[in-house]
């Protein structure tokens, strides 16, 4: 460690120290005393603030960046842990899973009508079963067979 830099150290120190506990008591004196000028002191005053401005106002977009590495780690230990909130994430971030969108579909009552009749004629004249319904063409009328089967099985016990 070089002299500049004890000098610096002992003048931080005295810094620190209560003003009625330091010796000697005036920055002049002070400045002789490690064989500095006072010009010298107040520069290492202004650059010991100016650091400690700087901790206090730091860049939060700067340190998040800095923080990918470590946030990409753990979002990919969560995933070989099986977190299925972690593997959504993850998906998402590879552009391999989009953000659902809901689509609202307005049936008019007409409409309504018409299936439960076509339903209820398939259903009674045995046309076909549930078993023998692709899926594809289930999913779009199981509210409504699902109603009139319960209806019809109903008639058939009682």
């Amino acid at each position: 460690m070089d002299d500049l830099t004890k000098q610096k150290e002992q003048y931080f120190k005295w810094l620190d120290t209560l003003p009625t506990e330091r010796v000697p008591k005036g920055e002049e004196g002070f400045a002789r005393s490690i064989g500095v000028s006072p010009v010298v002191l107040h520069d290492w005053r202004v650059d010991r603030y100016q650091k400690a401005k700087l901790d206090i106002d730091y860049d939060s977009k700067k340190f998040l960046l800095e923080q990918v590495k470590t946030a990409d780690k753990g979002l990919m230990d969560a995933c070989k842990k099986g977190s299925s909130a972690a593997l959504n994430t993850y998906y998402q971030l590879i552009g391999r899973l989009k953000e659902e969108q809901k689509i609202n579909v307005v049936i008019s009552a007409d409409e309504i009508a018409k299936q439960n009749r076509k339903a209820e004629r398939e259903l009674e004249s045995g046309g076909y079963s549930i078993a023998e319904i692709g899926v594809s063409e289930m999913q779009d009328e199981l509210p409504v067979l699902d109603a009139k089967i319960r209806q019809i099985e109903g008639r058939r016990k009682g």
